[in-house]
């Protein structure tokens, strides 16, 4: 997704944000509105700002591809010559963990109530499935019946959650993860456990790799592109694909002691 316009076709879903104060940024704001589409912004190096959406690594998208290149290995047609390459410890070592079950929780209640705040009578069913409603005697629960009455008594609405047991099995570590957001429908919350699960049910790494700054492939790489690594030291011979999610152009210095660019990539 390039715009928010862009966004809404791929997720036309309604979100919302609440503030109990007045000093929020637009910043908190639109990063929180668009978190809840599994997408952020970020400002171009030219100034502009755009929309990413974090896609699932895959070869077939992968815009470039990133090789160690010497004079035995030469660079064929294209490929970015991979200066420097390092495998990341996450801050948070659970952010590299595989996911094996996913709730979203979504449609926010902002004033929890339970029986004694609602009246009514709970053992009378709902208005709908009462046919000929009466007030005298009353034959119905005003409040909504036993459904309602235990939404209005939770913080939250909740999707089902997204589990998989070869996950879970395959690797002991594998956590389950529970996200609170703005979202206002059961699609919606369905549509970002979907969309998150598809990117966190599997083993990730991060890593750092330093390319040269000169190269016109470089310079076309943005945040949110898929790149393919080909290193066989970390068992990437057949080439691994990875999101770049960082760029920053370090100038002189570097592996090289050259002008280069710094990628941080996850995949």
């Amino acid at each position: 997704a390039e715009s928010v316009a862009a966004l809404d076709a791929n997720f036309a879903h309604v979100t919302g944000y609440y503030s109990a104060t007045n000093d929020v940024t637009y910043a908190a704001i639109l990063a929180s509105i668009l978190a809840d589409a599994g997408a952020y912004f970020e400002e171009t190096r030219l100034g502009s700002f755009r929309v990413v959406q974090l896609p699932v690594p895959d070869n077939d998208d992968a815009v470039a591809t990133m090789a160690r290149v010497s004079v035995d290995n030469p660079a064929a047609s294209g490929v970015i010559d991979l200066m420097d390459f390092r495998l990341q410890v996450p801050g948070d070592q659970a952010a590299a963990n595989p996911v094996k079950s996913l709730t979203v929780k979504y449609r926010r209640n902002y004033r929890v109530m339970t029986g004694g705040d609602l009246g009514g009578d709970a053992s009378l069913p709902p208005i709908d499935d009462v046919e000929t409603p009466s007030t005298d005697p009353l034959n119905y629960d005003p409040v909504g019946g036993w459904e309602v009455r235990a939404a209005l008594a939770l913080d939250y609405a909740a999707s089902d959650p997204v589990d998989d047991d070869t996950v879970a099995a395959d690797y002991p570590l594998a956590t389950d993860l529970e996200i609170e957001t703005g979202l206002t429908t059961e699609a919606g919350a369905e549509a970002l456990r979907d969309l998150l699960f598809a990117r966190l049910k599997v083993e990730r790494v991060f890593a750092t790799a330093q390319v040269p700054n000169t190269d016109a492939g470089v310079d076309a790489l943005r945040r949110g592109d898929v790149v393919t690594v080909t290193h066989p030291d970390f068992g990437f011979d057949t080439g691994k694909p990875m999101v770049v999610i960082g760029i920053t152009r370090l100038g002189e210095g570097g592996a090289s002691g050259g002008r280069v660019v710094e990628l941080r990539l996850w995949g």
